[in-house]
């Protein structure tokens, strides 16, 4: 599920019945304007999500109910998203070579070269406290 999907989730299942309900805040608070209010912040927030959500999964090339869902509750936006986004546009990123041989083979080299001449370390430290 993508980043948005919890978000257009419990904007479904829990504003929109609320909503469809006539659920009216405004009245329970004593300001008659606040129901009109947060309807209108509610749907911008939900149509906002929607369109991220419907947006993300495009890009993605996830296709489904939700992706459904997200494109009819982000109308009219989403057709800008459908016509100028292409399927699956998501880059595919190789992750760099990995280089551990090489720099285990240098460390294993190193270990050597120490191990061959003990005294090599001792003249090093004496030239540097010099």
């Amino acid at each position: 599920m993508s980043r948005f999907g919890r978000p257009l989730r419990w904007a479904v299942l829990v504003i929109a019945p609320l909503s469809a309900a006539g659920c009216d805040v405004g009245a329970l608070l004593g300001v008659p304007q606040i129901g009109l209010f947060l309807q209108s912040v509610v749907g911008a927030i939900m149509w906002t999500v929607a369109n991220m959500v419907y947006f993300d999964m495009k890009r993605r090339g996830i296709r489904g109910f939700a992706r459904f869902v997200a494109f009819w509750l982000g109308n009219p936006a989403t057709w800008i998203t459908f016509f100028m986004v292409p399927e699956g546009s998501t880059p595919v990123i190789e992750p760099p070579p990995d280089d551990e041989e090489s720099l285990f083979a240098e460390v294993r080299k190193d270990r050597r070269l120490r191990a061959a001449s003990p005294d090599t370390l001792d003249s090093i430290e004496e030239s540097n406290e010099h």
